[in-house]
């Protein structure tokens, strides 16, 4: 094989340089191609991250607003809670507790 070589040195001589040239650009390509596929799956791990982040504040923030709602519509009212309603002195006691509820719930909000 050794002679071989000596042999034919002129020759492979000038071709060894390109090949191994052409060799190393294919495996450059290859790694290229699959860092650009492997960044597309994180970029879209990151954008559904972010998605899901948003939906769990979402829903975090509904469920918020269904408790303080409920909180707001309560049936139970207390007759201090519309002691700060204006009163021009017209109105009886009922009809003023009768409004009480709504002017609770104004007020609530």
């Amino acid at each position: 094989m050794q002679e071989w070589l000596v042999a034919h040195y002129e020759v492979l001589k000038d071709f060894s340089t390109p090949v191994l040239t052409l060799i190393g650009l294919l495996i450059t390509i290859c790694v290229a191609v699959a860092g650009f596929r492997t960044f597309d799956k994180w970029k879209r791990e990151k954008i559904e991250e972010h998605r899901i982040e948003v939906s769990l504040k979402g829903l975090a923030l509904a469920y918020e607003s269904r408790i303080i709602f409920d909180e707001i519509r309560a049936r139970f009212r207390e007759a201090h809670e519309w002691d700060e309603m204006p009163d021009d002195g017209s109105h009886s006691i009922e009809r003023r507790d009768a409004r009480g509820s709504y002017w609770t719930t104004l007020k609530r909000i």
